[in-house]
């Protein structure tokens, strides 16, 4: 009983904390702008090669004589297609490597910064008072208010991450009329699952944590931003990345 008294306590703090999160705004924003600034990273080296690619197929198109060679070797347009698409497909995988480092940097640069002031705005408000007054642990109140930073960071972050897949769409369908390949959209998927969403949480735990003791959130943003730079080299030894630490996945 007392299970479920908990779990509805803290379930009420983070609907509270994020209808409050969606107004503060920095929760808003900055994760606008970790997912801006990585989709754009890796659009932007991950397309270097299109032009090249886009060309190869328009001369294969124009080419009459080769277009039936491949035709006799029971080939279509469509197979050539499929070929130059999955050389993009191949070059925006690897270029992960240039949103490795924007990823990390940007999270542990800006996310604790802003979720820091998390705890120190209820304070300003009158609202922990409120919630301290109700027969509450430290604990659920903590829990309630990384889950609601949490649902408000993900549900944002999911705008970015939809602008990212409709330009990959758009790349494709202008490059080579084919929609994107079914195995990179689950590339990208297992990315921000297993990479994306660990980072964040981790950058939204110790911005929490670390604005914790303050009670105004001018104070809380340099410890939090302190707290952020710090997690980069945390984040190294947890996953043994310290002889490579921007040119390796975890």
């Amino acid at each position: 009983m007392n299970e479920v008294k908990t779990l509805r306590q803290i379930l009420a703090i983070t609907m509270t904390e994020f209808r409050f999160g969606l107004r503060r705004g920095g929760t808003v924003v900055i994760p606008l702008v970790i997912g801006l600034l990585i989709g754009a990273g890796i659009l932007w080296d991950g397309t270097s090669n299109l032009g090249e690619n886009k060309a190869d197929l328009i001369q294969f198109l124009q080419d009459s004589a080769r277009i039936e060679q491949w035709k006799e070797k029971g080939l279509t347009v469509d197979f050539y297609r499929q070929i130059s698409a999955g050389e993009t497909a191949n070059e925006l995988v690897s270029s992960n490597l240039m949103g490795w480092p924007i990823l990390l940097l940007s999270t542990f640069l800006l996310l604790p910064a802003a979720t820091a002031t998390s705890l120190p705005a209820d304070r300003a408000f009158g609202i922990a008072e409120l919630l301290h007054s109700m027969p509450m642990s430290a604990a659920s109140y903590l829990a309630g208010k990384v889950l609601g930073v949490a649902v408000t960071v993900v549900l944002v972050g999911l705008i970015p991450l939809g602008l990212f897949f409709g330009v990959l769409e758009w790349i494709f369908l202008d490059a080579f009329q084919l929609r994107v390949p079914a195995d990179l959209v689950g590339f990208f998927i297992k990315f921000t699952l297993l990479d994306v969403l660990p980072i964040l949480a981790w950058g939204l735990t110790i911005g929490i944590l670390a604005g914790s003791v303050f009670h105004t959130r001018r104070a809380a943003v340099l410890p939090g931003l302190i707290a952020g730079i710090l997690s980069i080299f945390f984040w190294q030894v947890a996953f043994s990345a310290l002889s490579l630490p921007f040119g390796q996945f975890d």
